[in-house]
C-alpha cells in the first residue's frame, strides 16, 4: 500500500555486509510457485504493475473508500487490517451498523474474510 520494495531475506543480508543499501532491488524480489498457483501471477508482475500504475497516476487509490469494523479473528491482526484499511481510504468504525462493512475470519452475515483486504491492497488497479 506504500509502494514500499518486497524482498528476500538475503537483499537486508547482503545490505548489511555490504554495510549499505542495495538498490537494485529486482534481484532480490521473491519467487514463489505456489503464489504463481495461487494468484495466477508473480510477486514481480504485480510489483511492474503497481509501479507502472503510480507513474502514470497522480492520485492516491482509495481502494478502501467506505466504513469498516475489524473483528479480532482476524489474520493478521485487527491493528494490521486495520492500518491497511485507512491507508486505502477507508475509515474504522467501532461497531457494525449499516453500511458497514464487517472484516471477519469467522463468517457471520455479509461479513468479509481478512483475505478481501489483503487482496485489495496486492491486486489494486
Amino acid at each position: 500500500m506504500l509502494g514500499a520494495e518486497i524482498v528476500t531475506l538475503d537483499w537486508l543480508t547482503n545490505s548489511l555486509k555490504q554495510g549499505k543499501v542495495i538498490q537494485n532491488f529486482q534481484d532480490y524480489i521473491p519467487k514463489s510457485d505456489e503464489f504463481v498457483n495461487s494468484f495466477g501471477l508473480s510477486i514481480q508482475q504485480i510489483l511492474q504493475s503497481r509501479d507502472t500504475y503510480f507513474e502514470t497516476n497522480e492520485n492516491i487509490v482509495k481502494i478502501f473508500n467506505g466504513n469498516y469494523f475489524v473483528k479480532v479473528d482476524v489474520t493478521p491482526s485487527k491493528a494490521e487490517i486495520e492500518y491497511l484499511i485507512k491507508l486505502g481510504g477507508g475509515e474504522i468504525l467501532q461497531r457494525p451498523g449499516k453500511n458497514v462493512i464487517t472484516i471477519s475470519d469467522t463468517k457471520i452475515g455479509n461479513s468479509m474474510p481478512s483475505d478481501y483486504i489483503l487482496d485489495g491492497c496486492m491486486f489494486q488497479s
